[in-house]
């Protein structure tokens, strides 16, 4: 029988060009007993803009983490997909040329800018901000469709960085709620697992991506497979803001954190804490 529980299935390594730490330093946190293994998705870009566009060595990053599973770690190969439309047959190309463990397909980057970092200058501009709605919700959609991904990465994740005063006088939080109802119905029906990413609690959102409303109306439903992921970008934040997620998931009715390399056996969440 598997002892092993406490997973983060969301976590970038220098193998990422924001990562901080190598997988030694990892290696050390389970050492440590920060956590029973690591489900490492190194950013996986395909356009120029992105951040990560070449970055990745598919080969190198593959046999680094065989190493360490040689010596009898927890590590998984994973990565985070960025994905757009207009490259979907390139991104497919890739996925089935290299054996990851398993994919998350997010969005970061839209026409109209970029959605998931600190810089939301773009977003005040109203006709702007309409469009990112309207392109998240078609690229979202999409990404539902690629066999390939395993996991829905931070649903929403555009939130993260929205302070109180972008709502004054603004009609976006009901257009911002219609738009996860929306998207929750389609994301239970998907079959995919829906990714609980926790590094939305350290910012000016405070919340989970996905939202608590994205996740209730995700549970109302059909939705029942969710995964837990720290989105780490550094050792020390490995399986960040889980305890403080746990209640929440628990008053939803969700008792179970899917693994995306191991989908047919789930761990109890008071286990996976």
């Amino acid at each position: 029988m598997n002892c092993k529980r406490r997973f983060d299935s969301h976590v970038h390594s220098r193998y990422s060009p924001d990562g901080k730490d190598d997988l030694a330093t990892f290696a050390a946190c389970v050492d440590a007993g920060a956590a029973d293994g690591i489900g490492f998705a190194e950013h996986y870009d395909f356009l120029p803009i992105c951040g990560a566009w070449g970055y990745l060595d598919e080969d190198r990053y593959l046999a680094d983490i065989a190493s360490w599973v040689a010596r009898g770690y927890a590590f998984f190969a994973g990565v985070e997909v960025d994905y757009c439309r207009k490259v979907e047959d390139y991104i497919r190309l890739k996925l089935n040329q290299f054996r990851f463990d398993f994919v998350i397909g997010s969005i970061h980057t839209l026409e109209a800018g970029t959605v998931s970092d600190r810089e939301i200058d773009h977003f005040y501009d109203a006709a702007v901000f309409e469009q990112v709605l309207t392109e998240y919700a078609e690229e979202f959609t999409a990404s539902l469709s690629m066999p390939e991904f395993d996991v829905i990465g931070h649903a929403g994740v555009f939130q993260r960085y929205l302070d109180d005063d972008f709502f004054v006088g603004k009609p976006w939080k009901a257009k911002i709620r219609d738009l996860e109802e929306d998207l929750a119905a389609k994301a239970a029906r998907s079959g995919k697992l829906l990714e609980v990413n926790t590094s939305g609690l350290f910012s000016v959102l405070r919340s989970s991506c996905a939202t608590p409303f994205f996740l209730e109306r995700y549970r109302d439903h059909g939705g029942r497979q969710i995964t837990l992921a720290s989105d780490s970008h550094a050792a020390a934040h490995l399986r960040r803001g889980f305890a403080e997620v746990s209640p929440l998931l628990t008053s939803l009715g969700f008792s179970e954190i899917h693994l995306p390399w191991d989908r047919e056996h789930p761990v109890p969440l008071i286990e996976y804490l």
